[in-house]
């Protein structure tokens, strides 16, 4: 849809990549911080590192971050290769600050993550080396769709995200069948709107209007759930939300806000209808004070973002996933051109 048809686009904050520079050194990117200082002893993931990845990806498509982009975008490429076992055909999620894996190669939200990071970075303006073994790699996890879907709905979801033709649509075309609780699973837990934005891009690729009009569906009731377009929102807080429940409490977590937001794009990309692009940039306010709490949870003096946001304050510490979220939600409406992205910092 042309831009013309909504709103002059919103004037972000400006970008600011300066606590992304602290958190990320050179073999990934720590996963904890205290307050704004990163914790080393935490280790690395290759959840948090397929995040820098999809922002890095974002970087290049909004023309930002000078050098930064590229060397994160070869950062995660390596990384990720580490990961991977070719034996079982699996990735290893967790290591430690010395560079040995935690755990044994498996399957989960990590492998989904990393299919999505290496689809974006494939398929953005890099060096062809770097391109080229983002490629190879997304060709050896992507055939593990069914595989991932036995370990839930979101692994399956972050991949389709990462595709580009309809291959997950099957798996996630399913809704429940009881009339007031139209979503995927029987209870809101984490990164929420993660499935209904991977059906619609599915659905998109596959041409299924059908499934194109149920993931709609499902994020326009998601957003109602959660206060938009009108109310304040409430997130889905971490003790989760069961259905029959009006709202399980907890804090509000980043990544939610973001999900959200960037399902929101996604709506108003593929219909143009301007209820989406004005949910979508209220989802990213969220960080900004738009909250139940009316705090801020991103921190424009570094670029940090708070773990979390409850009735009483924010949780002080800054770490990858939360920060992360915060320039993937920013980087999307961006791209969409739902809002302006000055910058405020050497580039």
């Amino acid at each position: 849809m042309s831009i013309s048809s909504v709103a002059r686009p919103a004037l972000a904050r400006p970008l600011n990549l300066r606590h992304l520079d602290r958190l990320v050194d050179t073999r990934g990117i720590v996963q904890f911080a205290r307050g704004e200082r990163p914790d080393p002893s935490s280790g690395y993931c290759v959840d948090d590192v397929a995040r820098l990845g999809i922002v890095a990806a974002g970087l290049i498509a909004n023309g930002k971050g000078g050098t930064r982009p590229g060397r994160w975008a070869r950062l995660t490429v390596r990384f990720l290769w580490q990961a991977w076992d070719p034996g079982s055909r699996r990735l290893h999620n967790v290591m430690d600050p010395r560079g040995a894996w935690l755990d044994d190669p498996h399957h989960g939200d990590h492998t989904g993550r990393a299919i999505w990071a290496l689809g974006a970075l494939a398929a953005a303006p890099l060096p062809h080396r770097v391109r080229h073994r983002a490629a190879r790699l997304h060709a050896h996890l992507s055939p593990e769709l069914h595989a991932l879907a036995r370990h839930g709905l979101r692994p399956v979801g972050y991949a389709a995200l990462g595709l580009t033709d309809h291959s997950a649509l099957s798996i996630l075309d399913v809704t429940s069948p009881i009339a007031d609780w139209p979503w995927f699973e029987p209870q809101l837990t984490y990164d929420n709107a993660r499935l209904p934005q991977a059906l619609l891009r599915a659905a998109v690729a596959a041409g299924d209007d059908a499934a194109v009009h149920r993931a709609l569906t499902a994020i326009d009731w998601y957003a109602q759930r959660v206060g938009l377009p009108d109310g304040p929102q409430r997130l889905v807080g971490n003790l989760w939300w069961k259905r029959g429940q009006e709202h399980a409490g907890g804090d509000e977590q980043p990544l939610d806000a973001a999900a959200l937001a960037e399902a929101l794009t996604d709506a108003w990309c593929r219909t143009g209808e301007e209820r989406y692009a004005a949910m979508a940039r209220r989802a990213l306010g969220w960080f900004h004070g738009d909250n139940l709490a009316g705090l801020e949870v991103y921190d424009p003096d570094d670029g940090g973002c708070r773990d979390g946001l409850n009735a009483s304050g924010t949780n002080r510490n800054k770490g990858a996933e939360s920060t992360l979220a915060y320039h993937q939600a920013l980087l999307r409406l961006a791209s969409a051109r739902l809002v302006t992205l000055p910058v405020n910092y050497p580039p």
